[in-house]
């Protein structure tokens, strides 16, 4: 399987960017041919040189991260140009599936929605904390709650949390969604295929068997 990895360019030293370290091994020590996209911004340059440890194809683009923007995540889905941007790398390398980590629900739309108007069908997004609890308490908080919501609601895809709670968290706040899964061991457990063997690799630390539906 070809899998392309979107990165939301949030830090240098983010633990998200740590995950999808971990996860790209993974999903290439299983077989996948893994491609990833990061930004030129220079503090990516950490995360680029790990990537290339691992020998996979990486793609530098000039784009821009949440914490770039004044407006946040409103600007995000409003910059229809890198939006469309986005859309022409997903198309050019043509993946089976394409993974965005978007660290919380407000990072990471615009990647999102690139990924989802591209012809790419299999989309999937990585929450590790969704944020929704403090949300109405938040500058805008009931602005931030309605637009949140309309935009997760006419922009359906999979929801991968690290934690059974992040993933409360969001239904709870996100009523109407139900595309939503938990993360292990690195990688989305969406169908095992032998539960014994899986509980043996685990306790030895290995990398399991899997695939994604």
């Amino acid at each position: 399987m070809k899998i392309l990895i979107f990165s939301s360019n949030s830090s240098s030293r983010g633990g998200g960017e740590r995950f999808l370290i971990n996860l790209a091994k993974s999903l290439k020590d299983l077989g996948n041919n893994v491609e990833i996209v990061l930004s030129t911004n220079k503090y990516m340059d950490t995360w680029s040189r790990e990537f290339e440890e691992l020998n996979l194809n990486i793609h530098r683009y000039n784009l821009k991260a949440l914490v770039q923007r004044k407006l946040r995540f409103v600007s995000a889905i409003l910059d229809f140009y890198q939006i469309k941007k986005l859309k022409d790398i997903c198309n050019q390398i043509m993946p089976n599936l394409i993974i965005v980590n978007q660290q919380y629900d407000e990072d990471g739309l615009d990647y999102i929605k690139g990924a989802l108007s591209s012809k790419i069908s299999n989309v999937i997004g990585f929450i590790h904390m969704p944020m929704t609890n403090s949300k109405k308490d938040r500058p805008l908080g009931l602005l931030r709650m309605k637009l949140l919501k309309s935009w997760y609601y006419k922009n359906p895809y999979k929801v991968v949390f690290c934690s059974e709670g992040s993933k409360t968290e969001f239904k709870n706040f996100y009523k109407k969604i139900d595309n939503v899964f938990v993360v292990n061991n690195s990688i989305p457990l969406f169908k095992v295929r032998d539960y014994n063997d899986y509980y043996k690799r685990r306790k030895n630390c290995d990398i399991i068997n899997l695939t994604f539906v």
